[in-house]
């Protein structure tokens, strides 16, 4: 009987959610014969190891997540740097030689029902082939993702905000959208929830932004809005990578 598992091959036991283990397959067989060695994850939303997530939208290179416990959805944004091939953004593959034939490739935003922000690629090949093609299974917002940390490679974003100068001049307005200053990629930004005399009193991390180079983190200022003066302490969130085992395959349309 050939083997069902092949050495290399990963998979994520997720009968606790939790806590989640990445294993790797070492020896090749069955579920009876096969043997796996444990990699990394058993540590819950708080450890060191995998986390389990569900996907708000596609940010190109990464997924934008949340936790998710199997029961509660966390109030966090966080970026999840996608696998190399999959990436839709500045760090996605422009071309590659497949068998001799130069294939090169466009991204472009497309909607999925009302929402946008997902992709599709179109791929032209240099003996005249041509398709537009799509991940499948699509991504789409509450697929399950799980992750772990990486340091390598891996963009930052910010995982919290805190206000430190409501503002000068009291200006600002409720659903202003201020973004930060600093670092290098896409900045993060953060929307103004409530004013007191135009100063800013609640607020939310409306998008965690993706950098190359991180931010200062204290008293960072912001762009946008109506008012001036206002600086926050950002909190930077733990780079993930996906370790999905689907790999999410291009498919032609």
């Amino acid at each position: 009987m050939s083997a069902y598992y092949r050495v290399g091959q990963y998979c994520v036991d997720t009968s606790t959610p939790t806590a989640p283990v990445l294993w790797r397959c070492t020896t090749a067989g069955d579920k009876t014969s096969s043997v796996w060695a444990k990699v990394s994850g058993g540590g819950g939303s708080g450890g060191a190891g995998i986390i389990q997530y569900k996907l708000v939208s596609d940010g190109g290179d990464f997924w934008i997540c949340k936790t998710w416990d199997g029961t509660t959805l966390g109030s966090t944004l966080v970026n999840i740097t996608k696998p190399f091939k999959l990436r839709a953004g500045a760090g996605a593959i422009q071309s590659e030689i497949i068998g001799g034939i130069t294939f090169t490739y466009t991204y472009t935003a497309v909607p999925v029902g009302s929402v946008t922000g997902y992709y599709s690629r179109a791929v032209s090949g240099s003996d005249g082939t041509a398709e537009t093609n799509i991940p499948i299974p699509m991504p789409l917002a509450n697929d399950i993702i799980y992750a772990a940390p990486c340091t390598l490679g891996a963009p930052f974003s910010i995982a919290a905000v805190a206000l430190v100068n409501s503002g000068t001049g009291g200006t600002y307005a409720v659903n202003d959208v201020l973004t930060l200053v600093g670092g290098t990629g896409t900045k993060a930004t953060i929307q103004v929830n409530t004013v007191s005399a135009g100063h800013i009193v609640t607020y939310t991390l409306l998008t965690p932004g993706d950098y190359t180079a991180a931010p200062g983190l204290s008293g960072t200022g912001v762009t946008g809005g109506g008012g001036t003066g206002a600086t926050f302490n950002l909190t930077l969130a733990t780079p993930m990578i996906d370790i999905n085992a689907d790999g999410r395959a291009w498919a032609e349309i």
